[in-house]
């Protein structure tokens, strides 16, 4: 199945749901606890951003970040039993197209 989607009454994006997602998302996240320092995910290719709120940590970046992130963590000894991959998904998509007013 195709989609349209449509703002004020122009289409904005058509495509099959994937299409759309893989078209104009914004990558991935990875989210996990750390007590330790986690900076040197910085540096990894692929990475937008590195957040920390308290032990709560989310690296932002291109799909290829998952597994770097992983190897990095685990050659650093840090191996958290709370990591998550978010990906954006149709809804997501749509609110960037149109915007939240949509």
């Amino acid at each position: 199945d195709r989609l349209a989607v449509i703002k004020q009454g122009e289409v904005v994006a058509t495509g099959t749901p994937a299409q759309l997602v893989a078209a104009h998302s914004s990558g991935v996240t990875v989210t996990f606890s750390a007590d330790s320092d986690v900076d040197y995910l910085r540096g990894l290719p692929g990475v937008a951003e590195v957040m920390r709120r308290g032990t709560a940590v989310s690296v932002r970046g291109e799909s290829a970040i998952v597994a770097r992130v992983g190897r990095a963590l685990s050659q650093a000894g840090v191996e958290p039993d709370d990591m998550a991959v978010l990906r954006p998904g149709l809804e997501d998509v749509y609110l960037r197209l149109v915007g939240e007013e949509g």
